[in-house]
C-alpha cells in the first residue's frame, strides 16, 4: 500500500493512547510480543501499571511484532480468556 499505509500505521503506533483510557473504568486487555522492535515491552508494562487493576497484560516473551502470525492459537486463546472475564 506504499508510503500512505506506513504513515497511517506509524501514527497509530507512536501516539500516546493514555488519554483514551484514563477517564474510563473499563477493563483493558493488552497482548504484546516482547521482541517487538517498535513498541518496547517496558512501555507496555508501564502503560498497564498506570491503568492499575483494570489492566491485564499477556506478554509473549518468545514473540515479536507479528505475534498473531507467530502464535495464532495462543493469541486467540488469550483473547478468549480475556473476553470471558
Amino acid at each position: 500500500q506504499g508510503h500512505s499505509a506506513f504513515e497511517i500505521d506509524s501514527y497509530q503506533v507512536v501516539r500516546d493512547w493514555s488519554h483514551l483510557v484514563s477517564g474510563s473504568d473499563v477493563p483493558v486487555g493488552l497482548i504484546h510480543g516482547a521482541h517487538d522492535p517498535v513498541v518496547s515491552p517496558r512501555s507496555v508494562r508501564d502503560f498497564a501499571e498506570r491503568l492499575g487493576n483494570r489492566a491485564s497484560l499477556d506478554m509473549f516473551e518468545d514473540a515479536g511484532q507479528l505475534l498473531l502470525h507467530q502464535f495464532p492459537d495462543r493469541v486467540l486463546d488469550t483473547l478468549a480468556r480475556m473476553t470471558a472475564r
